[in-house]
């Protein structure tokens, strides 16, 4: 007698992020790969392959080799989806740095990470953050040496420089670091690989049924693996689109991003959600393209579930993927 139960059996894929970027662009690469709603950008799968290949050749272009640690501060952005796949195409392993962070964070962070570059904006309506990046590296022994602003030409120059891209990368090679939240003491650094997050990316996609025909809007942060992972990697994987709709949540942005760009899946917490539902113009929203998605951190309160019925959030039986538990979870809410 099994002690377990276990969903269907699927070989797993030995490739890395860049190699999985090449093959999605070589079937789909006119298909849409990524929109970012409040930049008004919108790149295809062959687009963004190209573009990590420029990413690529910038970071060799600064000396940044195979391992070597690359940081991201920024909330959602196309830039932060072309970083992550230039990245994992030049070899170098992705530190994700979340947007709160204060600069004695930011300093724990950019030590023990050892990063040599780290991008992100001068500021938004957040923070300052090159002023809290000068906080954290003054008179610091640290090794990063590149400081590259999305809103600088610099960040253009870098696409535009020429260099080499390693092609000696495997599977099993490390190419992110998300550091815990640090709530049971401080921060730790999980390491995730390539095959980690291409087989996730794979695996999710498949039980939610993806294909190139669907786009997921994520309006949860990308620094985040909900974003960054279930997210971008479940769309890398099955060639379904990214809908970014604002730089950090917005109710009204996500519901719509859903109604604008034709969304088939929408992502969010129970908090999220709530908002949505929320809403006062909620029943203007046309959502009836949605017919998946995805919830995480908790399950939706019961009376959330019976408004989002009252209100036909969803056309039809949707389909929601609980990643902090084995099973999928669903919820009938048709009209009627």
């Amino acid at each position: 007698m099994l002690s377990y139960s276990r969903g269907p059996n699927f070989p797993l894929l030995e490739i890395t992020i860049g190699e999985q970027l090449r093959r999605t662009a070589d079937r789909v690469g006119n298909s849409l790969a990524v929109v970012s709603c409040h930049q008004s950008r919108r790149l295809t799968w062959a687009q963004l392959d190209e573009v990590a290949d420029r990413v690529a050749r910038g970071l060799w272009s600064l000396g940044i080799r195979k391992t070597d640690r690359v940081g991201i501060w920024s909330s959602n952005c196309v830039e932060w989806v072309m970083l992550q796949m230039g990245c994992a195409r030049a070899g170098a392993i992705l530190v994700n740095i979340n947007p709160a962070y204060r600069s004695h964070e930011l300093r724990f962070t950019l030590r023990k990470s050892r990063m040599k570059a780290i991008f992100l904006w001068h500021a938004d309506a957040r923070a300052d953050y090159a002023a809290l990046l000068q906080e954290a590296t003054q008179e610091q022994p640290l090794e990063l040496r590149h400081t590259i602003y999305f809103d600088s030409p610099r960040w253009q120059e870098l696409l535009d420089t020429p260099g080499d891209i390693p092609f000696d990368l495997q599977a099993q090679e490390v190419s992110n670091i998300q550091y815990t939240s640090g709530t049971t003491g401080l921060p730790k650094g999980v390491m995730l690989t390539h095959h980690n997050q291409v087989n996730n990316g794979l695996l999710l996609a498949r039980g939610l049924r993806y294909t190139e025909s669907d786009r997921i809007c994520i309006p949860v942060p990308l620094y985040h693996c909900f974003g960054c992972v279930i997210g971008n990697m479940t769309a890398l994987t099955s060639g379904a689109a990214m809908v970014l709709p604002n730089w950090t949540f917005d109710p009204s942005a996500a519901l719509k991003a859903v109604e604008t760009e034709r969304c088939t899946s929408l992502y969010g917490v129970p908090a999220m959600f709530i908002a949505e539902l929320g809403l006062p113009e909620f029943s203007s929203f046309d959502l009836t393209s949605l017919r998946t998605g995805m919830m995480a951190g908790a399950s939706l309160p019961g009376r959330n579930h019976e408004a989002r019925g009252r209100r036909n959030a969803l056309p039809a039986a949707d389909h929601w993927l609980r990643p902090d538990r084995k099973h999928t979870c669903r919820y009938h809410v048709g009209a009627g």
